[in-house]
């Protein structure tokens, strides 16, 4: 578990880093605390409808990781896209699964 910088002997949480600047350490730890939103387009979900029910699972799997780790997920669960800026594809089963989600 990470631990942020600052911790106060009441237990408490110092969010002060040198100089009094918010830590980038403690926000990280934040990070991992707050599951990350997950948008599905009305057009996605209608693709995820179709697909059988095996893959929506794995793509379901797939996106509770996501939720989980945010942009931090990375491979075999996800990898970029070759030559797009910023965009990965979500891998369900590591690779393993034909389907893929954006």
């Amino acid at each position: 578990m990470l631990a942020p910088r600052g911790r106060r002997a009441g237990g408490g949480l110092s969010t002060a880093g040198a100089a009094g600047a918010p830590s980038d350490r403690y926000h990280e730890c934040y990070r991992w605390l707050v599951p990350w939103q997950v948008l599905i387009l009305p057009a996605a979900q209608d693709e995820l409808d179709k697909i059988p029910a095996k893959e929506a699972v794995a793509i379901a799997t797939a996106v509770e990781k996501l939720k989980a780790s945010g942009p931090r997920l990375g491979y075999p669960h996800s990898s970029a896209i070759k030559g797009a800026r910023k965009l990965r594809e979500l891998r369900p089963r590591r690779g393993d699964s034909p389907w893929r989600a954006f």
